[in-house]
This record gives C-alpha cells, sequence and structure tokens, in this order.
C-alpha cells in the first residue's frame, strides 16, 4: 500500500511540473521525428519513420505537413511512403502532458503501386520534447487488377479492386 501511495505522489508531482518544457506551448516552428513499431491484419510487421514540420500556435496547438517511410514485412518486403496534413493538441503546460494526434492524407503503396488514403490517429504522452505514444494506421488502396479469362467475358482487362491495411503501432518521438 505505501508504496502504491509513493508511485502515485511521484506521478502526481511530475505531473504538476510547472515550465517551458513542454514544446507545444512555445509559438513558432517545430519539427518531429517519429519512429514506430507495428503489425497488422495478416501477420505483418511494420516499422515506420516519419518527420513533420509545421506551427504551434500556442495553448498546446499544432499543424503542419509531413512524410515518412514504412516498411512491410511479411514474407517480403514492401514499402509504402505517406504524406500528409498533422494536427496535434497537448492540453497541458506541464512537462508531462498527455496528447492527441490526428495525421490525414495519402500514401503510395509499392505493393498495389498507387496512391491511396492514409489515416493515423494517436494518442500518447509528451514527456518534455520526447513523446511516446500508440497509434492506427489506415491505408485504403485501389489497384487495377489485370484478369485473362478464356473466351470473351465482360470480366476481360482491369479490374478495380480496393486493398485495406490496419496497422496498430507503439513509437517514440523527438520534437525541435
Amino acid at each position: 500500500m505505501k508504496k502504491t501511495l509513493s508511485v502515485l505522489l511521484v506521478m502526481a508531482g511530475l505531473m504538476s511540473a510547472k515550465g517551458k518544457d513542454n514544446p507545444y506551448f512555445e509559438k513558432g516552428y517545430r519539427g518531429n521525428v517519429e519512429l514506430s513499431l507495428g503489425g497488422g491484419v495478416g501477420g505483418f510487421f511494420e516499422p515506420a519513420l516519419t518527420t513533420t514540420h509545421g506551427y504551434v500556435f500556442g495553448k498546446g496547438l499544432f499543424a503542419g505537413l509531413g512524410t515518412g517511410i514504412g516498411l512491410r514485412y511479411d514474407g517480403e518486403g514492401f514499402a509504402n511512403i505517406p504524406f500528409y496534413a498533422d494536427v496535434r493538441y497537448s492540453p497541458l503546460r506541464n512537462r508531462i502532458s498527455p496528447f492527441v494526434d490526428m495525421k490525414f492524407g495519402g500514401a503510395y503503396d509499392s505493393v498495389f503501386e498507387s496512391v491511396g488514403l492514409y489515416a493515423s490517429p494517436a494518442v500518447g504522452i509528451d514527456i518534455g520534447r520526447w513523446s511516446v505514444f500508440i497509434k492506427y494506421t489506415y491505408r485504403g488502396m485501389r489497384s487495377g487488377v489485370s484478369i485473362d479469362l478464356p473466351g470473351d467475358t465482360f470480366l476481360d482487362g482491369m479490374l478495380n479492386m480496393t486493398f485495406k491495411t490496419h496497422v496498430i503501432s507503439l513509437g517514440a518521438a523527438i520534437s525541435f
């Protein structure tokens, strides 16, 4: 019981630590680099590296643009390259603060050789200039698949299909 109370008191002290340590309360340019490791439906592994650059409007609100690369391994290696707009909110001025983040845009996928929808909401904790988070990533790709059937059928030629990828990731980032 004493250990639990001690841990709670230390956490409460850290959460109330004031100062300029939360970079999302300092107006101006802000950039960050994220590294995440995740997996998806179908049993694939996907490390990703992204970078986002934009403006902090103060009071924890950030908006920017970013890109990166994700490498999907499911027996073979494939790459996807997202390009997105990012909005992030960190509500506490404290050194340690929770945050929510939403990236939305498009992504190129080397498997389908096409560009599709990219959406990636995240929640996490800012610890000074460092962040840890969990995120969900959705990619929807349209792909033309060539089908050759014997005889004259209405299915000969190209058939457009939509492929969806769902990834849950854990990651860390540094802001500068």
